[in-house]
């Protein structure tokens, strides 16, 4: 990151804990009571600081596919005038200027497509690289979390690390375990 740029991140981080501080809330506490549900509220510039973390990696990326977005749309602004050529063209009675007109449309249309092809591209490269650092961030954090705290979690079967009671009685009938491979 660049030094002014860091600079300025770390101050407005730093404001907003001191300011969450002197309201008494937590930076980065978990909340006992609720779990992962009642995380303390962090404020903007404490989430902008984050996102920016993430995105920071991929700053060139994320720049280039706001230049390519820019020059579709003039691209796209453009047509217009050669269709207006085209037809100017087709009443003028002037063949070579209507060949002219329809082969730098071909050409307008073909560079169009490769600049939305090359956006779309590199905008779901970026898109799924944030999306694995984001999930690579969550599943250290998770791996650091005590395992008593995971443990109290529930599991999403409604119980706290229990089978639901359907698969328990189906279990029970049976005679053997039907969430367990053992023969």
């Amino acid at each position: 990151m660049s030094g002014g740029m860091k600079g300025i991140l770390a101050e407005l981080l730093s404001k907003s804990r001191a300011g969450l501080r002197r309201e008494g809330k937590a930076v980065h506490r978990h909340s006992r009571e609720g779990g992962f549900a009642h995380v303390a509220a962090l404020d903007k510039p404490l989430r902008l600081y984050r996102a920016v973390q993430f995105a920071f990696p991929q700053r060139h990326v994320i720049a280039t596919i706001a230049v390519l977005t820019l020059i579709t749309a003039v691209l796209n602004a453009i047509e217009p005038l050669l269709i207006k050529s085209v037809f100017d063209d087709l009443t003028s009675r002037q063949g070579r200027l209507l060949v002219l007109s329809i082969i730098a449309l071909g050409w307008l249309a073909l560079a169009r497509e490769a600049f939305e092809g090359t956006s779309n591209w590199l905008t779901w490269r970026a898109r799924i690289s944030l999306q694995y650092a984001l999930l690579e961030a969550t599943i250290g954090k998770l791996h650091k979390m005590p395992l008593q705290m995971q443990r109290s979690e529930g599991n999403g079967h409604g119980g706290r690390g229990e089978v639901p009671l359907p698969a328990r009685r189906l279990g029970r009938q049976s005679g053997r375990r039907p969430w367990r491979r053992d023969g």
